[in-house]
Order: structure tokens, then sequence, then C-alpha cells
């Protein structure tokens, strides 16, 4: 990008628009440290947008991290959202960590309005539909 005649180079700077100036200084901060210090106010949606923010950057051990940060704050009512982020950034490790969770807490999670949204989903809720299904049955 600042190699060839591109407008960053030329202007001599890089306009982002999909992340909050709060994510990029994380992102950044991380860049420099290897350190995530998590802020007592970051929510899980700020820890989606880092997550994304990692993963667009190809920041691969911050995405990790958010990961798994993000595990630790999975509830019934948000699960299906941790799937579905995982799914849409190719996170098989994510995803089957969403996956376990889901089919250890489906009595909870099929009750939420979660679950009610992502069922409408199609393919995706089949998937993981059956995927609980099948861990039960071997549970047996």
């Amino acid at each position: 990008m600042f190699d060839s005649n591109m407008k960053e180079r030329v202007e001599n700077s890089i306009t982002v628009t999909d992340l909050s100036l709060c994510t990029l200084k994380k992102l950044i901060e991380f860049l420099y440290t290897a350190n995530f210090v998590e802020d007592d106010e970051d929510d899980l949606e700020e820890l989606f947008d880092l997550y994304y923010a990692a993963d667009k950057c190809e920041v691969m051990g911050m995405r990790t991290l958010c990961g798994s940060k993000i595990m630790s704050k999975a509830t019934a009512d948000n699960a299906c959202q941790i799937f579905q982020l995982a799914h849409r950034h190719s996170d098989k490790d994510l995803k089957l960590q969403a996956m376990d969770f889901i089919q250890f807490h489906s009595d909870a999670v099929f009750q939420t309005d979660g679950w009610k949204k992502f069922e409408a989903s199609g393919p995706l809720a089949a998937e993981l539909f059956s995927f609980c299904l099948k861990k039960d049955k071997f549970a047996r």
C-alpha cells in the first residue's frame, strides 16, 4: 500500500472506518506489548469488535485471546452469537467451543430469544442442532 502510488502513500495515512478508536488502540497496544488487559467495562460487543479487528488485521494471537475471553462470558443468551461469530471468521476452535457449550446447556439455550432468531438462519442452525443431537446420543 505504501510501496505504490496508492492514495495511502500519497497522503501518508490510512483511513480506518470499520473500527472504533478504542478497538484500534487496544489492537495497537497488543501489537507493541503482546499484552491485552481487559477493562472492567469491556462487554461482549467490545470483545466481538476486538476479535473482528484482530481477524481482519491477521493478529492471530489476539484473535485467540479474544476468543478465550468471549467464551468466558458465554451464557445461554449469547451462545448462538458466539457460534455465528466463530463461523463467520472460520475459527474452528472457537466454533467447536461454542458448539460444546450450546450442547451442554441446550435446555437453556433452546429457550432463549437468541436461539429463536438463530433458528431462522437456516443451514447454520441445522448444523448446530444436528451436532447437539449427535453428542447427546453418544452421551447416553
